[in-house]
């Protein structure tokens, strides 16, 4: 028979799992929603959704007793969460991306390479402005939280 400290524990790891199942999910939908990005330099533009492939994909909860942890391994996640100032990134790193995501794999090769490389330009002169999606879940789920006095419903 389980001691009463070990039934207590137990319940708190499984209520840990509702949390970090609901900042989880609350993340994914983040990097869905239409939103305005602003760029360090002050100017903005409307964005209605955020490049999601590998951060969906990639993304999961690792969960062990009394310990969770919500990853988003890809390469770039940190720079959408928190943005840079600006950031080197080679011509090569962008290549694929822009012809799949930018230019719906029906450009040329120059106009790959043109649009490849003014990507690094403004990324190296202008940076990447923040797009989060991870600490508003958090702050969100916290917000109910303190809104029901502590109880998830």
């Amino acid at each position: 028979m389980a001691s009463p400290e070990d039934i207590i524990l137990n319940e708190i790891d499984k209520q840990m799992d509702v949390v970090v199942d609901r900042i989880f999910s609350r993340s994914q939908e983040n990097l869905l929603r239409p939103h305005v990005k602003v760029f360090k330099d002050g100017t903005s533009k409307d964005v209605i959704t955020t490049d999601t492939s590998n951060l969906l994909k990639t993304a999961n909860v690792n969960r062990k007793f009394l310990e969770k942890t919500i990853t988003y391994p890809a390469p770039y996640a940190s720079d959408v969460e928190k943005g840079n100032a600006g950031k080197v990134v080679t011509e090569r790193e962008l290549e694929s991306w822009v012809r799949r995501k930018v230019l719906k794999n029906q450009g040329t090769k120059a106009q790959i390479r043109r649009t490849t490389r003014n990507i690094a330009k403004s990324l190296r002169e202008r940076g990447q402005a923040a797009d989060p999606y991870l600490q508003p879940a958090i702050d969100f789920i916290e917000g109910d939280f303190n809104r029901t006095r502590g109880e998830f419903k």
